[in-house]
């Protein structure tokens, strides 16, 4: 008994339960800090996707709209895009096979001319593209517009690849110089009188890639005009959310494991009965009684 009585005085139990209880009151303060934070940065996150999600409601009432959002995936969009550089690289080259026959400076000139003929015709058809989506909107002018924007398409691709087709047998007649104004001429004079077989393969492979990348423009994005932007800002807006909460979770879990651990320690040291600690849990001294935290892990499901 006496050994036991000396083991006893030894372990300074009161020392080791003040020790404690300091550590707890270190974390219990840096957990309140952090949670004061992040409540802070989930009120924010949380009160901006309530006004995504009314304006996403608002603008589906208001055009009638019963779906989600068509929208390519990042691989589709990746696709579109090496699809686009493919069309201008393979006009290039096919016209710049044509070309180099009635240029100065041979397959030099004639690549350059293509490339420049050939960036033209795919970046306005793929415009084309994205602005004819206004042919499906509610309001009858806009779908006005977007109807006449596709027929401005069909005119410019024609036409385009017509008078190209004109400036290459003017150029191999009277030179570069002067080919551009007589081709106008021809052209304006009668569209369709190439007498180069050629010519015509030269017309048809332009429209083609012209089609290719007015495809490619229409299906950028939703075929209703502004759906597709108000829902990728709501889907942000989730997504920036659950990436708060999750910080939030990760902020704070370093001091609660550290609150924890001596809470547990304490609860092995001290005197059955002792009356010198609180036994309340952290959470309770964090947010006071009855606490209205739930400190469960998050959900990474989505936000209605």
């Amino acid at each position: 008994m006496r050994v036991y009585a000396d083991r006893m005085s030894g372990l300074d139990v009161e020392g080791k339960v003040s020790e404690i209880d300091m550590s707890i009151s270190d974390g219990v303060s840096a957990l309140r800090e952090r949670v004061h934070v992040g409540t802070d940065h989930l009120y924010l996150q949380g009160e901006r996707l309530k006004l995504l999600r009314q304006e996403l409601e608002t603008f589906r009432r208001r055009h009638r709209l019963d779906r989600t959002a068509h929208q390519p995936t990042s691989v589709r969009h990746h696709i579109m895009r090496a699809v686009i550089l493919l069309m201008l690289a393979a006009e290039s080259i096919i016209n710049g096979s044509f070309f180099m026959e009635s240029n100065e400076l041979g397959l030099i000139g004639g690549v350059f001319t293509a490339c420049t003929i050939a960036a033209i015709n795919i970046f306005f058809s793929f415009l084309f593209g994205r602005m004819t989506v206004q042919i499906n909107h509610r309001n009858p002018f806009r779908k006005l517009a977007g109807l006449i924007i596709f027929l401005a398409f069909l005119v410019f691709a024609i036409g385009f690849n017509l008078f190209v087709a004109h400036f290459r047998e003017v150029a191999g007649l009277v030179g570069w110089e002067a080919a551009t104004r007589q081709a106008a001429g021809q052209f304006w004079a009668d569209p369709l009188g190439l007498t180069i077989f050629n010519s015509w393969i030269l017309v048809l492979v332009g429209f083609a890639f012209a089609t290719v990348a007015w495809i490619e423009g229409y299906g950028w994005d939703d075929p209703y005009p502004g759906f597709g932007n108000v829902w990728r800002r709501w889907e942000r807006s989730i997504a920036d959310y659950a990436h708060e909460k999750e910080a939030c979770w990760t902020s704070c879990a370093t001091p609660r494991t550290t609150c924890s651990t001596p809470s547990r320690r304490r609860g092995r040291i001290s005197p059955r009965g002792s009356g010198t600690t609180s036994r309340r849990p952290i959470i309770g001294i964090i947010c006071g009684s009855p606490c209205r935290c739930s400190w469960s892990r998050p959900s990474r499901r989505p936000i209605p």
